[in-house]
């Protein structure tokens, strides 16, 4: 069964991009739950609004934004004129969110919104009383990198031992 936002832009015209707000591939395409797996929104949009995908053929984003579903914007093409068309966009210096990407395609920002990360002198960060592994930040056990953050002393010393340089 599509949702709603899917069924919506079926008899929608050519517009602005309809981007995709909830989870995102590492790639930064659309990606749901549909029975056991997961699938990318801008595909099923397709299939809904186009029938099945034909055969040796991909999805190409005419208007290059990865998040968006908007069937005006989808076209199946082959993958070598996927390619040519990419040209320059292959990977974009900003992810969806508008976000400046590291020098390997990631997204920094992002990640660590992801991950909860708070940074050094927000509150919330400062006030957790025990590392990831549950061991206490106590005067004795906290080390503060030349960063400001903080690092519990017994998981430093258990990273160096795996790594040799105990």
């Amino acid at each position: 069964m599509l949702s709603p936002e899917i069924q919506s832009l079926l008899s929608e015209p050519l517009g602005p991009c309809t981007v995709w707000t909830k989870a995102l591939s590492a790639a930064g395409y659309g990606q749901k739950w549909a029975g056991e797996k997961v699938v990318y929104v801008h595909r099923l949009a397709f299939e809904a609004a186009y029938g099945p995908i034909p055969e040796g053929t991909e999805i190409d984003h005419l208007c290059r934004n990865r998040a968006c579903y908007n069937v005006a914007h989808l076209e199946a093409v082959t993958h070598a004129e996927n390619m040519r068309r990419s040209g320059p966009f292959r990977r974009s210096a900003v992810c969806p969110r508008g976000h400046v990407r590291s020098k390997k395609g990631k997204c920094i920002t992002c990640r660590r919104e992801r991950d909860g990360y708070l940074g050094p002198g927000n509150d919330a960060y400062s006030k957790r009383t025990h590392c990831p592994k549950g061991h206490p930040y106590s005067s004795e056990n906290t080390y503060v990198n030349p960063r400001g953050s903080r690092e519990c002393r017994m998981c430093r010393a258990a990273g160096r031992t795996r790594a040799g340089r105990a």
